[in-house]
């Protein structure tokens, strides 16, 4: 009866209708009507030797899971199994095809796990790239930034060291131009030399003969005269 369940469920997985429900499921369900309709307490889950569960009506509430029956309802399995030894303790599926899917899935997704891996080490890659060429734009801007403020700094001394002069030159007197003299056309008169007196002894100056224009007489045309 298993191995007719399972390959029932092999052939049903294989279909691509999203809403197919396992055998185990519907049966399941209708001893659940039953339940509420007060012909049994609780549906239990009959699994033995790796068998795909059967859905069981209890006529008494049980707790736990006690082989063979669990209490667990096998939500999402298409032909669950229980395991009631070692490591495997637990419902594990028993569908080859749902299986051959389930391994597909997965191998697909870690197929897409790889893509994402891949395109996140190339965005990181991308970004350090850019994190580096934004280092070297702000390193370039900086040493633009130094240059001109020391080239504003040298400018702003020298501005200082022209109003200084500037201030300077403006502080000092200013020399007074001699008059041009300007000629005259009118004649100038001669001014008379004035007289020093002198400090010392003036020496008396003998008087100096003036010659005579007139003819003078001698002494002996006076006595003739006479």
């Amino acid at each position: 009866m298993t191995e007719e369940t399972t390959q029932n469920a092999t052939s049903e997985v294989a279909k691509t209708d999203t809403t197919f429900v396992p055998d185990w499921e519907k049966k399941a369900e209708k001893l659940e009507e039953m339940v509420k309709q007060g012909l049994g307490k609780q549906v239990g889950y009959r699994s033995v030797d790796g068998q795909v569960v059967e859905p069981i009506l209890l006529t008494t509430e049980q707790q736990d899971n006690t082989y063979p029956i669990v209490i667990d309802k096998p939500v999402g399995f298409i032909a669950p199994a229980y395991g009631w030894f070692g490591e495997q303790r637990g419902y594990y599926e028993t569908a080859p095809a749902y299986q051959g899917r389930k391994i597909q899935e997965l191998t697909e997704g870690l197929t897409k796990v790889v893509k994402d891996q891949e395109q996140i080490k190339k965005d990181q890659e991308t970004a350090a790239k850019d994190k580096q060429a934004y280092d070297k734009q702000k390193d370039q801007t900086l040493k633009l930034v130094t240059i001109i403020t020391s080239q504003l700094g040298t400018i702003a001394t020298k501005i200082d060291s022209l109003s200084k002069q500037q201030a300077v030159t403006t502080a000092k007197p200013t020399q007074s131009t001699p008059p041009v003299a300007v000629a005259s056309t009118e004649p100038t008169q001669s001014t008379p030399p004035v007289a020093v007196a002198s400090t010392e002894p003036t020496q008396s100056t003998p008087p100096v003969a003036v010659a005579s224009t007139e003819p003078t007489q001698s002494a002996d045309n006076k006595g003739g005269e006479k």
